[in-house]
Order: structure tokens, then C-alpha cells, then sequence
């Protein structure tokens, strides 16, 4: 790929080449564990990106503290280029403790508990199984939880950055340059840029709501220009709808200085997801996902799902994140051992529309590259060099 230029201040802030940036995609409750890590994106996969040039991130929300550093070092015996890592930083997780998190349903208010009456009839319902609750959807996010993950993702050798998809304080943002190490936070609106900007952040990503995963309501086409204006100088990366060459070029136009994929990239064959999740992505139309608080208690995108739509009809207001995770860890357990991919949870976005093949993902990332290159050649992309063949 050296024959071809994209270059932005974001390459020179992470030390690689193209600016083009793996989503650090974490596993969600109900979505089953493959392999011996519970993420979205799997070492290679990760190793992958940024040995193609762009940055590699691995989503280790669902890792243990001791996975975490067995993880960064098999990325590291794959390559020897940047990659960061993304974890879960919610401002709430404070107000809990373990044992709340233990007793949860007894310690609900009373309307709560047509709640779980609710989710005994649907395990009836679809003849669900007993599932055995994983360590991460038992301790999740409570605060000790988290801060273990934190000081093991700052204790690993390797990881250029730490990346906050959902959560950035001003404790998280100064251990991470204290580290030196570079904090990227992603944000779903301009109020949420501010505050991180204001935090010392180095790079914020704008995520549209077209976006898998968590996510938030405005579309990425208004909201990032409106972010790189807010923050300025912090350089701004562009994420949700991106899936192809037509999707960054379309990025670096609105101002953006890099890209964040997520969906592209999980169709790829380095892929971790389950070959049921991965068809499911393959065979959705754009209209094909849907947006709820059901499974985390924010705002995430994913493929239409039987049973979220069920709980959205039902009217049940979400108990925040992270108690509605924990509230709904039995019937996430049970979806899982089911078996059945209807009843899996597949964050995904809107650009699934787009794929309609399974690829390697240095294919992919090079047809990003070559695409938007050959589509901004000529144009005027202030802070961004472009050049090549």
C-alpha cells in the first residue's frame, strides 16, 4: 500500500500509516462467546488492521484483568505495529456495589417486578433454557470490575491507546496520558464532545447513529461536522455508516482527520462472531436493525431481534446502565445456550446493507484506502495529504 497517501494528523498522533481505524468492538450480552475471548474482535482481526497500516483495536469490555494482558501480548506475536484497546467507563458504575448487584430484583422498586415476570414468560415463551450466567454478566461493570480492567489495560505492554466507547472522566483521560498513552473517546452528540474536549481527551469520535453497537440519535452526516467545529483543534474521527471507499472519502469531507469502522470490518474472515451472527449481517437489508436499551440500558444498535421488540412493545423503561445489564443476564444466558440465531444479538449497523461477502480484511481495508484515495485526489481536504497512483 505504500504507493498510495492518506495521511492525516490522526497517522502521527496513533504512529500508522493510513488513518482508518478498527472499532473497538466489545461483546454484548446475548451474543454468544467464541473462542477463548468474549469480544467483537477477535487478536486476529485486530493484528489484521494494523498490520495493513490502519489501527487495530480490541474490544475488551468482556475480558477478565488477567485476559486483558494475555490478549495485548498474542496482538503483539502478530505484529509490531499500534493497536489500542477499548473498555467501558460509565459515570454510574460508582453508585453500585456488588452486593446491589447480587440482590438486584429484591432491591428493585416494586413496578420493576412485572419486569421479571415479564422475562419468565418469554423464556416460557421460546422454550428457553436454563443458561449459566458468565463472570463478565455477573460482575460486569461494577466499579472494582472496571478499575481492574482500566489498570490492567494501562499495566499491558503494547497498546498505543485506550478507547472509551461509552464513559470518559477526567480520572480515566489523566491515568491514560499519565501512562502515555494516547485517550480516544467516542461521543453521540455536541454536548458529549464538549465535555470530553474539556476532559484533555487527544482524539474524539463523532459516531452517527447509523453506527452497531451503542450509539446515538443524531446522523453521522449533521453530526460531524458540527463535532470538529465544536472541538477544534482536537482532531475528530468520523464513525457509523462507514463500509466502504465512498464512506471515507465522504468522512474527510465534513472534516473529519480519520475513520472509525465497526460492521465492515466484522465481516470480515478474521471475524470472531459465530458463523450464524455473521449470516445475519451478510443477509440484512439497511432496514434491518433496530435500535434498544433492552440489553445494556443504552441506546445500541443491532440486528432486529424477536425479543427486543417484545420488550419495547411492552413499554418497560430501561433501569440505566449497568443495572439493566445485570437485570437481564438470566435471559441473555438463556438466549445464548438456546442455540437458536434468531435469538442471537448481533450489534450491527446500518452500512450492513452494504456487505454482501465475507472478505479478508486487509481486502477490505486496501479497497478503503485505494477507493477514497483515487475519489479525493484533486479535491481540497484541509489537513489531509492524499496522493498515489
Amino acid at each position: 500500500m505504500g504507493k498510495y497517501t492518506l495521511h492525516s494528523e490522526i497517522c502521527d498522533i496513533l504512529g500508522v500509516e493510513y488513518p482508518i481505524c478498527l472499532a473497538g468492538m466489545g461483546a454484548i450480552p446475548g451474543m454468544p462467546k467464541t473462542g477463548e475471548y468474549y469480544t467483537g474482535t477477535s487478536i486476529e482481526l485486530v493484528a489484521a488492521i494494523s498490520n495493513a497500516g490502519g489501527f487495530g483495536v480490541l474490544g475488551a469490555v468482556g475480558l477478565s484483568p488477567e485476559q486483558i494482558p494475555k490478549a495485548v501480548k498474542e496482538i503483539r506475536e502478530r505484529t509490531d505495529q499500534p493497536f489500542g484497546i477499548d473498555l467501558l467507563f460509565p459515570s454510574e458504575i460508582d453508585k453500585f456495589t456488588q452486593d446491589m448487584v447480587d440482590d438486584l430484583k429484591a432491591k428493585l422498586p416494586q413496578q420493576y417486578q412485572q419486569y421479571y415476570a415479564w422475562m419468565e414468560e418469554i423464556k416460557a415463551k421460546y422454550h428457553l433454557p436454563e443458561g449459566e450466567v458468565s463472570d463478565y454478566l455477573k460482575k460486569g461493570l461494577n466499579p472494582d470490575y472496571v478499575r481492574a480492567q482500566f489498570d490492567a489495560a494501562l499495566a499491558a505492554e503494547g497498546p498505543t491507546a485506550v478507547c472509551s466507547g461509552v464513559g470518559t472522566s477526567k480520572w480515566t483521560v489523566d491515568r491514560i496520558h499519565e501512562a502515555g498513552k494516547v485517550s480516544v473517546s467516542l461521543v453521540g452528540n455536541v454536548r458529549q464532545a464538549f465535555r470530553v474536549a474539556k476532559l484533555g481527551t487527544d482524539i474524539v469520535v463523532a459516531q452517527g447513529t447509523e453506527a452497531g453497537g451503542h450509539t446515538g440519535r443524531i446522523g453521522t452526516l449533521a453530526l460531524v461536522p458540527q463535532v470538529v467545529d465544536a472541538v477544534a483543534p482536537i482532531p475528530v474521527m468520523a464513525a457509523g455508516g462507514i463500509g466502504d471507499s465512498r464512506g471515507v472519502a465522504a468522512a474527510f469531507a465534513l472534516g473529519a482527520k480519520g475513520v472509525w469502522v465497526g460492521t465492515a470490518f466484522l465481516a470480515s474472515k478474521e471475524t470472531i462472531i459465530t458463523a450464524e451472527c455473521l449470516r445475519k449481517i451478510i443477509d440484512a437489508t439497511e432496514s434491518d436493525t433496530m435500535i434498544t436499551e433492552m440489553f445494556t440500558g443504552k441506546t445500541a444498535r443491532l440486528i432486529k431481534h424477536p425479543v427486543a421488540e417484545e420488550w419495547q412493545k411492552a413499554g418497560f423503561k430501561t433501569l440505566g446502565m449497568p443495572l439493566q445489564i445485570f437485570s437481564v443476564t438470566e435471559l441473555s444466558a438463556a438466549m445464548e445456550k438456546s442455540g437458536r440465531p434468531e435469538l442471537f444479538m448481533v450489534p450491527a449497523g446500518q452500512v450492513s446493507g452494504l456487505i454482501k461477502e465475507v472478505k479478508p480484511a486487509r481486502e477490505i481495508f486496501d479497497e478503503m484506502v485505494t477507493g477514497a484515495v483515487r475519489m479525493m485526489r484533486g479535491g481540497e481536504y484541509p489537513g489531509i495529504t492524499v496522493g498515489g497512483d
